[in-house]
């Protein structure tokens, strides 16, 4: 194969790869966006941690098992944790713009997304967004 035509693969390789980052970055743009504005109903005022699963997937059963440790770690005064069935409620999860399960969302207490984990995400790694968000002063509570 001659130089040329390396290089021509190679530049439709990135290019190809550039459109996959814009597009996924456009997709969380899009899902933050969506949340914050949904958010706010969901809560009255303190962090919430929503997971949401179904029950055809097979990670989630994990996720649940773990959201629900987390309940007896956090005192409902300082986190509120929610479990929102993918299945039973289609529209709410269509308009949270949540694409896939598992997806944990950590909201602040003004109902402002702070973290989004599309996937399996292991107990500790929530506890340290939750810990960090809890630990920065005037975001954990409204006034």
């Amino acid at each position: 194969m001659n130089a040329p035509a390396m290089m021509e693969r190679l530049f439709g390789v990135l290019g190809l790869l550039l459109a996959l980052w814009l597009a996924a970055t456009w997709l969380r743009t899009r899902q933050r966006a969506i949340l914050d504005r949904q958010a706010p109903a969901m809560h009255d005022g303190i962090p919430l941690l929503l997971t949401v699963v179904s029950r055809h997937c097979a990670v989630c059963p994990t996720q649940k098992r773990i959201a629900t440790e987390l309940c007896t770690r956090y005192p409902a005064t300082t986190l509120k944790v929610m479990l929102l069935d993918a299945e039973a409620e289609p529209g709410r999860v269509q308009a949270l713009g949540i694409m896939t399960v598992p997806t944990t969302l950590l909201f602040e207490a003004d109902g402002t997304v702070a973290h989004v984990n599309n996937g399996l995400v292991g107990r500790e790694a929530l506890m340290r967004q939750i810990d960090g968000l809890l630990a920065r002063p005037g975001k954990a509570r409204k006034a």
